[in-house]
This record gives C-alpha cells, sequence and structure tokens, in this order.
C-alpha cells in the first residue's frame, strides 16, 4: 500500500515530486544547451569542431555553395575528399545557408542552427502526438489533471534536448535531423492509427524516405514499424511504409553516379570492427544516456497501463524501442561509432517519456501503488542526469572538453595560427579553424577527419592512388601543418619526416617543413 494511502504524504507533495524530476532534468539541460549555443554563435564559435568529423561535413557543405561536385573519388590525390553521408542532409545544409556570409564562419554558424532546429523540430512532433492525445475518449476514468499536459512537456524536452545528443545538438552533421525525421514519422504512424493505413503508411514512409536521405543507417523506427505491421498482419500499411523509401534508395543509388555508390557504400564499409567499442560504447550510453533509457523503460511498464492508447500504439512503440536500442548498440561494432547511432533511440524515447508523465501523474492523483517504484526509479535517473549537467556547468575543463576548447584564453593564440597559415607559400594541413576554413584558406581545404575510418584500411589494401596522407607527410608535401593537441598519433609521424616543432604554442601542435625559413612564417607575438 502506498504511503498516500496511509495519509503520511499529502498527495500535493507528490503530485510536486512527479513534476520536478522531470522539471529539473529539463532546466539542467536547457541551461547546458544555452551555455553551449551562446558558446558556438561566440565570436571562437567557428575554429573549433563540436563533434569529430564536423569539419568534413562542412567541406562538403561549401563545396556545393562553390559549384563543385558533392561526391569524388576519395583515392584520388591530394586531397582524398570523402563524402561518406547521403546528398539529402548536405543539399539541405547547402540551401539553407547559402543566404549568408559566404564564408566557413558563417555557413557554420548556420549550419549549426539548422540542425538545433531539426532537433526542435522532432521534440515538436512528438508533443504534438502526445497533446493531441489529450483529447482521445479514454477508456477508464482516468482523470484529465491540469498538470498533466506541463509533465509531458518537460519530460520530451529532458529526453530530446537531453545530455545524450549532446553537442550534436549543434553540429553539422546528419544523425540529429535523421533522428528528428524518424519522430515525425513514428509521430504520423501513431497518430493516424489503423483506419487509414494506406495513408498512414505512405506519409511516415515519405519522412523516412526523408531520414534516410539524411544518412544511410537512419533505417532503425523505420524497422521498429516494419516489425510492428509484421506483427500486427497489417500488410497494406506495411507496403505503403516501404515504398516510398525503397524508391528513394533505388533512385540515389541510381543517379548519383559511381562516386555516390562508391563513397557512401564501399567506402563505409571500410572502416573495421572491434568489441571493444561495443563495450565502451555501452559503459558511456549508461552514463549520458540514463535518462531517456530509463524513462523509456518505465515507459514500456505502464504501457499495458494506459487505457487511451490502442494496441497498434503499444506494439508499434515497443517494437521502435528494441530495434532502436539493439540496432544503435550493434551499430557501435564498427569503428568510429558514438552516441550517435542511438539518436533514434533518443526520439523513441521522446514518446515514451510522454506516456510515461501522464500515466504517473494520474498514478499520484488516484494514489495508486504504482506510483511510488516510478518515482524511485525516476528519482534515481533525474539525480544522475542532473548531476551530469551540473558538472558540465561548473567545470567545463573536466566535464565538457569541447566547450573548454573555446574560452577566450585561447583567442590570441588562435589568431596567431590564422595569421600563420594565411602567410604559408604553399599546402598547409590545418585541424583548428574547422581545417581552417573558417579563416578562409584557399578552397578546398585539406581534412583528413576519415583517414582513421577511410584512408587508413584503403591504403592497407592498395586502394589509394599517390601516397595518402601519412605518405604526403613523409613527402614533405605541407610547408606548415597546425594541429589540435589531442591529434597526438600525428606528432611522430611529423617528426621523422623532419618537420620542425615550433616553440611557444601553448595549445596548438605546430610544424614547418626543414626547407621553410621559419623565421618568415613566424607571427610577431
Amino acid at each position: 500500500m502506498s504511503m498516500q494511502r496511509h495519509g503520511r504524504r499529502p498527495s500535493g507533495f507528490a503530485l510536486a515530486l512527479a513534476l520536478s524530476l522531470f522539471l529539473i532534468p529539463a532546466t539542467a539541460s536547457l541551461a547546458v544547451l544555452a551555455v553551449r549555443f551562446a558558446t558556438v554563435w561566440g565570436p571562437s564559435g567557428p575554429l573549433h569542431m563540436t563533434t569529430g568529423g564536423e569539419s568534413v561535413s562542412l567541406l562538403n557543405v561549401m563545396k556545393i555553395q562553390h559549384g563543385l561536385p558533392l561526391y569524388e573519388e576519395p583515392i584520388e590525390p591530394p586531397f582524398y575528399p570523402t563524402t561518406l553521408y547521403n546528398a539529402g542532409f548536405y543539399h539541405l545544409y547547402a540551401a539553407a545557408t547559402s543566404g549568408l556570409a559566404p564564408d566557413g564562419p558563417g555557413v557554420a554558424r548556420g549550419g549549426r542552427v539548422l540542425t538545433l532546429g531539426l532537433a526542435c523540430l522532432g521534440l515538436a512532433a512528438t508533443l504534438a502526438y502526445g497533446f493531441m492525445g489529450l483529447f482521445r475518449r479514454e477508456s477508464g476514468a482516468a482523470s484529465r489533471s491540469r498538470w498533466v499536459g506541463p509533465a509531458m512537456a518537460v519530460a520530451a524536452v529532458a529526453v530530446v534536448l537531453g545530455g545524450l545528443p549532446g553537442w550534436w545538438l549543434l553540429s553539422i552533421r546528419p544523425d540529429v535531423g535523421g533522428a528528428a525525421c524518424g519522430a515525425v514519422a513514428l509521430a504520423i504512424a501513431l497518430g493516424m492509427g489503423t483506419k487509414r493505413e494506406f495513408a498512414a503508411g505512405a506519409s511516415a514512409g515519405l519522412v523516412l524516405a526523408a531520414a534516410w536521405s539524411f544518412k544511410q543507417s537512419c533505417v532503425l523506427i523505420l524497422g521498429g514499424l516494419i516489425l510492428s505491421a509484421l506483427i500486427q498482419r497489417r500488410w497494406r500499411f506495411l507496403a505503403a511504409l516501404i515504398a516510398p523509401v525503397a524508391a528513394t534508395v533505388a533512385a540515389f543509388t541510381l543517379l548519383l553516379g559511381p562516386e555516390y555508390r562508391y563513397n557512401t557504400v564501399f567506402a563505409t564499409s571500410l572502416a573495421g570492427f572491434d568489441f571493444k567499442n561495443v563495450v565502451v560504447l555501452a559503459a558511456h550510453f549508461a552514463i549520458k544516456g540514463i535518462f531517456p533509457l530509463a524513462v523509456s523503460i518505465l515507459g514500456l511498464v505502464v504501457l499495458p497501463r494506459a487505457g487511451w492508447l490502442r494496441r497498434d500504439e503499444r506494439v508499434a512503440l515497443a517494437a521502435c524501442w528494441a530495434t532502436t536500442l539493439f540496432g544503435g548498440w550493434a551499430a557501435c561494432y564498427r569503428n568510429g561509432s558514438a552516441m550517435n547511432y542511438f539518436f533514434e533511440f533518443s526520439a523513441v524515447a521522446g514518446f515514451l517519456a510522454l506516456i510515461l508523465a501522464r500515466r504517473l501523474i494520474e498514478a499520484v492523483e488516484a494514489r495508486e501503488g504504482l506510483a511510488a517504484p516510478l518515482l524511485g526509479g525516476l528519482a534515481v535517473a533525474a539525480l544522475a542526469c542532473s548531476l551530469q549537467d551540473v558538472g558540465r556547468l561548473a567545470s567545463p575543463g573536466r566535464f565538457d572538453l569541447v566547450q573548454h576548447r573555446f574560452t577566450a584564453a585561447r583567442n590570441p593564440e588562435m589568431e596567431r595560427a590564422r595569421d600563420l597559415v594565411r602567410a604559408a607559400d604553399g599546402p598547409v594541413y590545418c585541424q583548428p579553424g574547422l581545417s581552417g576554413l573558417a579563416w578562409n584558406l584557399p578552397f578546398p581545404v585539406y581534412t583528413f577527419d576519415d583517414e582513421p575510418f577511410f584512408h587508413r584500411p584503403a591504403k592497407r589494401r592498395g586502394l589509394l592512388r599517390g601516397p595518402g596522407m601519412m605518405g604526403q607527410i613523409a613527402e614533405r608535401h605541407f610547408r606548415l601543418v597546425v594541429l589540435e593537441s589531442e591529434a597526438v598519433d600525428l606528432v611522430e609521424p611529423m617528426k621523422r619526416a623532419g618537420y620542425i616543432q615550433q616553440p611557444d604554442w601553448p595549445t596548438l601542435l605546430v610544424f614547418t617543413a626543414p626547407s621553410e625559413d621559419a623565421q618568415r612564417l613566424t607571427v610577431n607575438r
């Protein structure tokens, strides 16, 4: 019997506790997001990547704006250009940022805002589905509390904009947009239900085709909807769902040419597999994703008790939860994987968060015995994720290394690096400044963020033409190399090639070719 039934806790206290367990994580997440947004929008915003590989995506977006081919052979020297994602992502970002300043900083800021906007689109679709459910004729005597709506809203915010996506919400990458499209498609499929099978399937399929056009791996929500349709034998829905996606895949594959197929199919297959990735990323996910993971599990627990839901909704949500969680975990087996493979899971968790919030408020107000264990489990998850966000705000140097890079104390050094790379009279490889794009180096620039996942295995297989990046270093192809301090794997190859590391650079690694006049390339400090 619950404490409320004994009268030792008024229902008002339990109700306030339930609301706060969603409100506190949501507030902490929004505070972190606000600080990060101010960071990337500030003067030093375009000087650093927010996620690995962001500069490659920015380069490809700007290639479209410069009228250059998007897909080229990645085995060709000297730039070895990789374009590993689908064309819809690059073309949307190129079109959306084309009216901004035609330079790296303008496109970087605009693209990052677009990513956040897409995340908010997915959040809006999730909330629209949840609030539409409030107007259904409920099967039972559940109350219509005025607190249900606010609880649902903050629960969805805490999941969708929380610690799991993190910096990816402000990065030029396809994963957030693909997951947002998945959320829109799921809202359509759940909202339209079984009365309009063909329309529901076709509408959701069109949006899922858009998700795939961002990134080839954005198919986990699609897989969940297919699984649920098979379980329920919804054949018309299944056919209508698959048709737009299949047509889009066929059109891209046939019409975009051999370079497209080489980049998006073959080149991506070269990244190796390592079981260690599965273990490490599972541990990271259990920490960073504790709130969406816990909320989604509790949401599954209350699904049978959510009387306003139809059977097809329950089956679809459970199926999508399974495919996005275990499919994302399986994808972590590939080298280069990160939390981005769980973003579709986060989208599904947002829907389950709505259901949990509504059912929890109802249970608290009705003083059901179910309320106490739900509150206990939610409290643990809310505390764990909120403490992480507090740490990110209080000590970015320890808990938020990306934000730590943007400190104003680094600006003078970055300005020196900018002047140095602009003064070089030959090829430059520059990691900071988004591979030099933020400093408007001659276009295109050298960017090798995909080197460990494509160029290195391609070199081992004898696929690369020319020396490859490491060969270019050995041949002293670059007059100047400016590296982030994390690029320790390049330091020894640089020194073996005879490059001279310049002193008096506190946080950057600066190497000049031995034939260069170091004095001429040194900027007055």
